[in-house]
């Protein structure tokens, strides 16, 4: 029998990201982001265990830092790389970056396979957590803009990042579902739920969470490709 998950604290910023001190001045922007919405995570909730699994999830993760990398390298050559940079480039940096910072020894999952990947980095939390594989999590979600993004998505985005806390500790925000089907079939709208498609799936969350008026079901939905990724959230009133 599955175990109810329920989300006991979540963080959006989209500014703030120079706030923090980190040893580490060659750091990029989008460790810092997803490092930084940890930590006002961590000071947002009483009671936390500290040492959990944490699920990242980015469209691009950090491809804007491997970008400038290389552009340094074809514009003045290898020799003139910094390689203290070469870090930035790896894709799970982020998240092992803000491992190493909050001294966490637990496993750290990267999710990074486009529109979706918010979603199923909180999906997959939920999974482990519902299944008895962990009893918390950290999800930490961050896109940043940049110039190779921009060309991609051929329009303009702005920074952001998320983080949310989970575990089996009921608060008023439960995550009853997960799932993954093919998006050439349409959702039939039930008049007891919303079914969230503008603005951005994590928009909805985070619209749910900051309103006190808000209660209900919704199912928040991202579409990649033919495949569509599916949570639905409960706020009791």
């Amino acid at each position: 029998m599955k175990r109810k998950v329920y989300i006991n604290n979540c963080v959006f910023l989209r500014e703030g990201f120079e706030e923090i001190d980190i040893v580490d001045k060659n750091i990029d922007r989008i460790s810092r982001m997803c490092i930084i919405s940890i930590s006002k995570l961590m000071h947002g909730i009483e009671n936390m265990a500290m040492n959990v699994p944490i699920f990242f999830g980015s469209a691009y993760s950090c491809l804007n830092s491997l970008h400038e990398f290389n552009k340094v390298c074809e514009k003045l050559g290898a020799l003139r790389v910094n390689p203290s940079l070469f870090p930035n480039t790896v894709l799970n940096s982020p998240s092992c970056r803000a491992g190493i910072h909050f001294n966490m020894t637990q496993p750290i999952y990267n999710i990074s396979n486009g529109a979706s990947s918010g979603l199923d980095a909180l999906g997959l939390a939920y999974m482990h957590i519902a299944n008895g594989e962990v009893d918390n999590a950290i999800v930490s979600l961050a896109e940043e803009h940049s110039e190779i993004a921009e060309k991609i998505e051929n329009k303009a985005f702005a920074h952001s990042s998320a983080a949310f806390y989970l575990s089996t500790q009921e608060s008023d925000i439960e995550i009853l579902k997960y799932d993954i089907d093919d998006a050439s079939i349409g959702v039939v709208d039930n008049k007891q739920e919303q079914i969230h498609r503008s603005h951005g799936p994590l928009y909805q969350i985070e619209k749910l969470t900051k309103d006190e008026g808000s209660h209900g079901r919704i199912t928040i939905e991202a579409i990649h490709g033919s495949r569509r990724t599916i949570i639905q959230i409960k706020k009791e009133g």
